[in-house]
C-alpha cells in the first residue's frame, strides 16, 4: 500500500564498491535501456542526479563527499547499490544539517551488517592466483600428452571413432587458451573495503544508529544458488549473464579434460608429471564452489564454506536493514546476484515497487504482482554428485512454504527453498517446486535437467 505522497525534487543514484556512477547510465541487454530509463516508465523520478561513490576514500570521507553533493536545495530520494547504501545511510545519520534534504533511501544489495569478503579478500586473491596457476599447468600438461593421445587413437579399442573423437576434444580444449586472472589478483584493495568488514567502526556505528527510521526506507537484495555462484557473478561482472550456462559447460568440459589427462599421464608413466598437474587442476576446479562460499559467506566450525542464502557476494543474513521496526519495503529478488540486480528487469521492477510503496509519483497504481514460483539451478547433473536447485516465490502473501518432487516422487518437505539431490542413474530429471503462501494458495513450476556420468566438481 502506498504511503502519503512523498515530497521530493531529485532521484539520486549512488554506486557501490569497485564501480562508478556509470553503472546507472549504461544500457543493459535485459532492460533495453538504462536503469533510470527503465524505471521512469513506471515512476516519475523528477530530476536525476548521479553521486560518485569513490572506493579509494574511507567511509567518513565518502559521507562528507556525498553530503557536499546534496548542495543547498531540494529533497532527494537516494537509490544506492552496495557500499553506496551504507554511505546514503551515513549521510543522513552523520550530516544532521542535511537531513531535511533526504526524503527517502532505497538500499540495493547492501552489506548492512558487514561483508565477510572484506576480511577475506587477501585469501581470495591467493586462491585465484593458485587457481590460475593450477588450471594453466593442467592445460600445458594436456598439450604435452598430445602424442600419447594420437598413438592411443590408433589402438584397436579406440579405432571405431571414439579415439579420434577424444583426441580432437583434448587438443581443442587444451588450445582454447590459458586462464588470465592477473587483473583480479593484482587489483588493489580499496580503503572502502575495510569499512565494510563486519567488525569495522563504520558498520558498528551504522548498526547502533536508527535515526533514518524517521524517513521512508526500502531494502532490496538478491539470492542465487550455492552451486556455480562464482560463475554467475563472473558472468554478471562482464555484462554477459546470457553466457552463464556456457561457462558451466566449459567448466564441466574442463573437468572431463583434466580427468582424461590425469589417468593417461599416470598410466603412461613417462607423463606421470603431466598426470599429476591435471589432477591438481581438477581438484582446484572442484573446490571452486566451497572456496567461493568460504570467502563470501564465512565458514562453519569445520572450516567449510557456509551454504547459506547469499547474492554471491554478501550473505542475505547480513543484508538486514538496521531498524527498530519494519521498514517500508523489503524484497528478495529471485536468482539475482550482487552484480546484476540493477541490470535485470526483476531487480529494477522491485525497485519500482519500492518507489511506489514509499510514495513516489507513479503512473497509476500497478496491479499486485502475480503469485509465481521460479526455479534455477543445475541443468546437467552427474551420477553420484550433488546437484542443487533453488525455488523463489514472488507475489502472494508471505511467508511461503516449499515442497519438491523429482520425476513425480515427493521429496522431504523439509527441503525448503533449496533442494539438494544426488542422482544415482543417468537420464532425465523433472524437478517440480511448489510454493504455498500464507493464504494457502499454491503455485508450481517445472525445471528439466539431464544426468550424465562424470566426476564430481
Amino acid at each position: 500500500m502506498s504511503q502519503t505522497p512523498l515530497e521530493y525534487d531529485h532521484t539520486a543514484f549512488l554506486n557501490g564498491t569497485a564501480s562508478s556512477k556509470e553503472i546507472w547510465t549504461q544500457s543493459y541487454t535485459d532492460l533495453g535501456a538504462t536503469p533510470p530509463g527503465y524505471l521512469s516508465t513506471r515512476i516519475e523520478l523528477d530530476e536525476l542526479k548521479y553521486f560518485e561513490v569513490d572506493s579509494s576514500k574511507t567511509y567518513s570521507q565518502q559521507v562528507g563527499m556525498i553530503s557536499s553533493d546534496l548542495g543547498i536545495g531540494g529533497q532527494y530520494v537516494l537509490v544506492a547499490h552496495s557500499l553506496g547504501s551504507l554511505v546514503a545511510r551515513g549521510t543522513y545519520i552523520d550530516s544532521v544539517a542535511k537531513r531535511p534534504q533526504i526524503a527517502a533511501i532505497i538500499a540495493i544489495a547492501a552489506p548492512h551488517q558487514g561483508a565477510p569478503i572484506a576480511n577475506n579478500m587477501h585469501l581470495l586473491k591467493m586462491f585465484l592466483s593458485d587457481f590460475q596457476r593450477r588450471i594453466n599447468d593442467g592445460i600445458l600438461a594436456c598439450n604435452a600428452e598430445a602424442p600419447i593421445w594420437s598413438f592411443m587413437s590408433l589402438w584397436l579399442p579406440f579405432s571405431h571413432g571414439l579415439g579420434p573423437a577424444l583426441v580432437f576434444f583434448i587438443l581443442k580444449k587444451a588450445n582454447d587458451g590459458v586462464l588470465d586472472l592477473s587483473s583480479l589478483v593484482a587489483a588493489p584493495e580499496p580503503p572502502a573495503l575495510a569499512d565494510q568488514a563486519p567488525a569495522s567502526a563504520a558498520i558498528q556505528h551504522l548498526n547502533q544508529r536508527t535515526d533514518d527510521a524517521s524517513i521512508p526506507r526500502a531494502n532490496i537484495y538478491g539470492t542465487i544458488p550455492y552451486r556455480d555462484a562464482a560463475l554467475r557473478v563472473y558472468s554478471s561482472s562482464i555484462n554477459d549473464d546470457a553466457g552463464f550456462n556456457g561457462l558451466v559447460t566449459k567448466r564441466n568440459q574442463a573437468v572431463l579434460l583434466f580427468t582424461f589427462c590425469k589417468y593417461v599421464g599416470y598410466a603412461s608413466i613417462i607423463e606421470w608429471g603431466s598426470g599429476r598437474r591435471c589432477a591438481y587442476a581438477k581438484i582446484v576446479l572442484g573446490r571452486l564452489d566451497d572456496r567461493w562460499a568460504r570467502y563470501f559467506n564465512g565458514t562453519d566450525q569445520n572450516g567449510n564454506g557456509l551454504r547459506i542464502p547469499s547474492d554471491g557476494i554478501v550473505p542475505n543474513e547480513r543484508q538486514v536493514y538496521p531498524s527498530p521496526g519494519p521498514i517500508n519495503y523489503n524484497a528478495n529478488v529471485a536468482v539475482a546476484n550482487h552484480i546484476n540486480i540493477y541490470k535485470v528487469r526483476r531487480g529494477l521492477d522491485q525497485v519500482a515497487n519500492a518507489m511506489h510503496t514509499i510514495g513516489m509519483r507513479d503512473f497509476g497504481t500497478p496491479p499486485p504482482p502475480s503469485f509465481l514460483v521460479n526455479i534455477n539451478g543445475s541443468t546437467t547433473a552427474q551420477v553420484g554428485c550433488e546437484a542443487q536447485w533453488m525455488a523463489m516465490a514472488s507475489g502472494g502473501v508471505e511467508p511461503y512454504t516449499y515442497s519438491w518432487t523429482i520425476n513425480g516422487i515427493p521429496r522431504d518437505s523439509g527441503e525448503g527453498e533449496i533442494l539438494t539431490y544426488t542422482p544415482t542413474t543417468t537420464g532425465s530429471l523433472s524437478v517440480v517446486a511448489t510454493a504455498t503462501d500464507a493464504n494457502g494458495t499454491s503455485r508450481s513450476n517445472t525445471y528439466s535437467a539431464t544426468v550424465v556420468h562424470g566426476n564430481c566438481t
